[in-house]
């Protein structure tokens, strides 16, 4: 998905790996190896592209990490790629498929 992506300028994709906090009753701590897609821009704010990812149709949900906005594929299903895909394109630009 993000090798699909060929960002403008200030942008910077990465696909990186992480854990995913499954935690909450019984397991607070517990966690889940995941890969997530990690989204900067130079000249913004993470809340500002988080807001902005938020914003799309459908709203696409992301934490912050280190001033990195990270987009966990563990949470996206295959039918909702080429969703997410667009929403990447419309964010970043790029003339990828998804």
């Amino acid at each position: 998905l993000a090798s699909d992506l060929e960002p403008r300028t200030g942008w910077r994709l990465e696909v990186l790996p992480e854990t995913s906090r499954i935690g909450g009753g019984a397991a607070p701590g517990a966690g889940l190896p995941t890969w997530c897609i990690a989204v900067q821009h130079s000249g913004q704010k993470a809340e500002e592209i988080r807001s902005r990812l938020l914003g799309c149709d459908p709203p696409v949900v992301s934490r912050i990490v280190e001033e990195r906005v990270l987009l966990d594929l563990r949470t996206v299903a295959a039918d909702e790629t080429e969703e997410l895909g667009a929403a990447l394109r419309s964010l970043v630009g790029g003339h990828g498929t998804g």
